[in-house]
């Protein structure tokens, strides 16, 4: 876009330099404008902007509102102190005390240890302190476990760095190193940092802790975000020392008042959407379980809290602006932002889809790190969360989607008796896989039908405990009566045992002799429960799940890993346009009735899963898939009533 004006008057050359989508769908941006947005030319300089969605709901009149800030080589202290106080003194209990942190009057952390700025050691919080958090990544870097031990708190160093000037002793990443002094120049004393503050090599400490985080960001005055790097040692640019990316964005055209300004968010292929910060699995809940946050970037920092968004190049903390920035401009996945309450039904579907594609250095850590949204879930909702899976309506929670492969890792359990168990992650659970997973969308209209006893689940399930003995999962109801003819008994009655038709001896299901005496019994992660199992010749076509079946051809709505299509594939189970393909055995086991989105009216169809044996004659399966299916057709595959163990 070009713009030619008479001679003496002001003009700017503006290029935005996107292009038409080539064939490939792939968009081709100018080199410069993939970084910066546009480039605006005044004069013989080129001034560089970026074009991002207009959040602003109106014109402002005070050219100061929304206007460019020069962004310095160094951070201005007291502007973003300024934040914090304007933040604390104006926005009430809506960043204080939000709505989402009722019901966190939980027993406080024992020990809850903090960073002492002044003293340079580790403490523990004195009562009534207040305290900044620190979000980072440690990053996968050359340093040695000898050497990543003695930068952490250990059992080995906590008594000396409780000492005064302790923590001159170990040489501390420098993210750490910034984020004290940071601390300190903000007036405050005490900072949370996970590395330095929860014993790393104790579990319970750490099973202790990790689990709590809920408690940890949601009660810190403000949690700092480095986004600046690939690891620890990236340090918070804008501090003395830290070079960051300076251009300024902004620019005054006339004498008249013309600006060009920059919208305040920062958004796709922004720096912090490109950060390694924003790919990481823990950091995920530290962002969300926080009130307040202040964002570090290469280039400039980022205020966000509950009520308000500001930046430093853009002036927005003016009183009563005529501008309003929408935090979903942000780039900080806060696609939340724009309507679901946090923490609601509908939040936790994309909190889980946005979660499913974070990185892990330790896959094992995948539930330890969203724990902290389950508290304030459960908290908020009054529903439990059974392995990731919300319970009032767990028949519907079960039918997820995707997945790309198994999570091999184990979750650790400290037991009643003091000792550490793994518990593998089960199939049944999104947490037991990699990869983008689509959640079950709540259905509020099924819900209320459900809570007033006029429909309910087919199905009953049980937790398989260590012992063998099963524990219900409990939902809105109990199984509805049922006269129908493929559906038998649904009440499982422990400990499993022969009689069940499953195993006599735990050892099958992987749980040792003495684990089965541990008190109290701890969850296997199993799931016990009568179905309907059928087994057909069938073949995966894309999206879809073919049925031959008394000379007729069944084409079921299906979705499946990537790992139990790629099998598929190498075995000729799959079908392509081009290779054809041939059947294979498979199994289907019902787990509930299928309703449309939003919706509680009978359909007529069920939800089955696709699943394959973990152990062979012990009844245990893995879930590979999921499938819709009409009940008359079910009928037809003859199945049988049986018990099953899905892991």
């Amino acid at each position: 876009m070009e713009r030619l004006v008479a001679p003496g008057e002001h003009f700017a050359d503006v290029f935005y330099g996107r292009k038409p989508l080539p064939e490939n769908g792939e968009e081709e941006v100018d080199p410069e404008v993939e970084e910066y947005g546009m480039r605006v030319t005044w004069g013989d300089k080129d001034i560089k902007c970026s074009i991002e969605p207009q959040f602003f709901c109106e014109i402002w009149e005070d050219y100061e509102n929304g206007s460019g800030r020069q962004v310095g080589e160094h951070l201005d202290i007291s502007l973003v102190k300024s934040w914090l106080d304007k933040c604390e003194k104006e926005h009430g209990d809506k960043c204080c005390n939000p709505p989402w942190l009722a019901g966190s009057d939980d027993t406080w952390l024992e020990p809850f240890r903090t960073i002492d700025v002044k003293e340079r050691r580790i403490v523990n919080l004195p009562s009534q302190s207040r305290y900044i958090a620190l979000s980072y990544v440690w990053g996968a870097n050359s340093e040695t476990p000898e050497h990543r031990a003695r930068r952490r708190l250990t059992s080995d160093n906590l008594s000396r760095l409780t000492q005064v000037n302790g923590l001159d002793e170990v040489s501390l990443p420098k993210t750490v190193e910034d984020a004290i002094e940071l601390t300190s120049k903000m007036g405050e004393r005490y900072l949370w940092v996970d590395a330095l503050c929860i014993i790393q090599d104790d579990i319970k400490d750490l099973s202790h802790q990790t689990s709590r985080m809920d408690l940890v960001y949601s009660r810190a005055l403000f949690t700092i975000i480095a986004a600046c790097g690939d690891d620890s040692e990236s340090g918070l640019s804008g501090l003395p020392g830290r070079e960051r990316d300076i251009f300024n964005r902004s620019v005054r055209l006339s004498p008249e008042g013309f600006h060009l300004a920059p919208t305040a968010g920062l958004f796709v292929n922004a720096p912090l959407e490109r950060s390694t910060w924003s790919s990481r699995g823990w950091t995920f809940q530290e962002r969300i379980l926080s009130r307040r946050i202040m964002v570090f970037t290469p280039s400039q920092v980022f205020w966000t809290c509950e009520d308000a968004m500001w930046d430093e190049e853009v002036i927005l903390e003016l009183p009563k602006p005529r501008v309003r920035v929408q935090s979903l401009a942000f780039g900080c996945n806060d696609e939340w932002d724009d309507g679901d309450p946090k923490f609601s039904s509908k939040a936790l579907v994309t909190y889980i889809m946005q979660f499913s594609m974070r990185e892990f250095t330790f896959s094992a850590d995948v539930l330890p790190a969203f724990l902290g949204v389950v508290r304030r879930y459960e908290h908020l909702n009054n529903e439990m969360i059974h392995w990731g899976l919300p319970t009032a309506l767990f028949d519907q929670s079960l039918v997820w989607q995707a997945g790309t492969e198994r999570r091999e890792e184990r979750h650790r359990v400290v037991c009643g008796d003091g000792e550490v168990r793994e518990v593998p992650y089960p199939s049944w659970s999104w947490l037991g896989w990699a990869g983008f997973v689509g959640p079950t969308l709540p259905n509020h209209e099924l819900w209320g039908e459900t809570n007033m006893g006029k429909t309910g689940a087919e199905l009953l399930f049980y937790e398989l405990l260590s012992d063998g003995e099963v524990r219900l999962v409990e939902g809105l109801g109990q199984a509805v009566d049922s006269d129908l003819k493929w559906k038998g008994e649904s009440v499982v009655n422990g400990p499993i045992a022969t009689d069940d038709l499953i195993v006599s001896k735990m050892e099958s299901l992987g749980v040792s002799e003495a684990d089965t005496q541990v008190t109290p019994a701890y969850d296997t992660g199993r799931l016990v429960f009568w179905t309907s199992h059928a087994v057909v010749n069938a073949k995966v076509e894309q999206e879809k799940l073919l049925i031959h079946v008394q000379d007729q051809r069944l084409e079921l709505k299906a979705s499946f890993s990537q790992s139990f299509q790629n099998a598929l594939h190498r075995e000729g189970g799959t079908s392509s346009p081009t290779t054809g393909g041939g059947t294979q055995s498979m199994d289907l086991i019902f787990i509930s009735r299928f309703y449309e989105i939003a919706n509680a009216k009978e359909t007529g169809k069920l939800n089955v899963l696709v699943v394959e044996r973990s152990v062979p004659g012990s009844g245990m399966w893995s879930r590979v898939g999921m499938a819709v299916v009409e009940e008359t057709d079910w009928i037809l595959l003859e199945p049988n009533w049986e018990m099953v163990i899905l892991e």
